[in-house]
């Protein structure tokens, strides 16, 4: 097995900012995952507009370009009742479950909503 393909039956869906986990995911893209990030619709990554503009197109500066490389990408407003149950199909669909060791990559801060509350009591190994 190539080091490219370590993680290639892996998926993990990352509701991903600012730096460290972005890096992991891109790491973890590197080397086979298929990784989805997941933004607001409207605010998207904060990231997406630091660094320079290279490609003069708004919201794809160098910093976000990089390390977003290799990565899926969908909108999604989590703050509204059809986000949350779009989110729950997805979860299903993605990985087959609704109660079980779903690979999510939630950034802590979000854990303080009562949703979010609600999806890791019923999915314990989400990372956050």
């Amino acid at each position: 097995m190539e080091d490219h393909e370590i993680f290639e039956n892996v998926t993990i869906l990352s509701l991903e900012q600012a730096t460290v986990l972005p890096y992991l995911t891109y790491r973890l893209a590197l080397d086979g995952a298929n990784i989805i990030r997941m933004e607001h619709p409207v605010y998207g990554d904060p990231n997406r507009r630091v660094g320079e503009n290279k490609l003069d197109e708004d919201r794809m500066y160098t910093y976000y370009l990089a390390i977003n490389s290799n990565k899926k990408a969908i909108t999604l407003d989590l703050g509204t009742p059809e986000g949350q149950e779009i989110f729950k199909k997805l979860l299903t669909e993605l990985f087959g479950l609704q109660r079980a060791q779903i690979p999510l990559f939630w950034p802590f801060a979000s854990a303080r909503t009562v949703f979010a509350r609600e999806i890791y009591s019923h999915n314990p190994l989400f990372l956050r």
